[in-house]
């Protein structure tokens, strides 16, 4: 499941070329591209946006605090790794590498993350309300306090995930991998519900959400 949203009047987009076509333009006109030529075309974004670092410093405050709300962030490794407090509200995120990153604090509220690597990252505290995450991994991530109120997450990799006092109010979460995570912590909040999401060896509050369709030991 992908989304697309256009970039607001006036906000800068970061690529990480300019003269490199977005993955829409390179889909074909008529007629649909074989599952694994997509799969391959996915993958050469990616080590597109492996092999090209570039800073967020156009984004950073008087305070030293990265402020990129709004903004278009697109196919890049971010240089940056100590960015507690930044601000990506209803920013627009996709093949955005930013592994074992600080990100304790982050606002990042209403923001729609595409293919995103977060894996090894913290986000202690990090405000993801009605966020939109799609096929993002954030295995291995400190998501301890993190308001996810309303956010939904679909195909995301979450293995060995920490949601340590996390919120989760309206919270969907759709064939997400959770292997491993701790949930343990995570009380019981209202509307949250995983579909068909992989929860073998995860460590769960027994009141903690609404379970369909998951493997694992409340995956019925």
């Amino acid at each position: 499941m992908s989304y697309t949203r256009e970039a607001p009047r006036g906000v800068d987009i970061v690529v990480a070329r300019s003269d490199e076509p977005g993955l829409v333009s390179e889909l074909p006109q008529h007629g649909m591209r074989a599952e694994e030529e997509l799969r391959g075309l996915v993958a050469m974004r990616r080590l597109r946006a492996r092999q090209s670092v570039a800073s967020l410093a156009r984004y950073r405050r008087a305070d030293g605090a990265i402020d990129a709300s709004g903004a278009v962030i697109d196919g890049i490794t971010i240089a940056e790794r100590e960015l507690v407090g930044s601000r990506f509200a209803g920013a627009y995120l996709r093949d955005v590498f930013l592994c074992e990153a600080r990100l304790d604090g982050t606002n990042a509220a209403l923001a729609v993350l595409v293919r995103a690597d977060l894996g090894g990252s913290s986000l202690r505290g990090a405000c993801l309300r009605g966020a939109l995450l799609d096929a993002c991994a954030l295995d291995g991530a400190d998501l301890a306090d993190t308001d996810w109120t309303g956010a939904a997450a679909f195909g995301c990799t979450l293995t060995g995930a920490s949601f340590a006092g996390a919120r989760l109010d309206d919270a969907l979460f759709v064939e997400c991998d959770l292997r491993n995570a701790d949930l343990t912590l995570v009380g019981p909040h209202l509307g949250a519900r995983f579909a068909r999401c992989d929860l073998r060896g995860a460590r769960l509050h027994p009141d903690a959400a609404m379970f369909v369709g998951c493997r694992g030991a409340l995956g019925g």
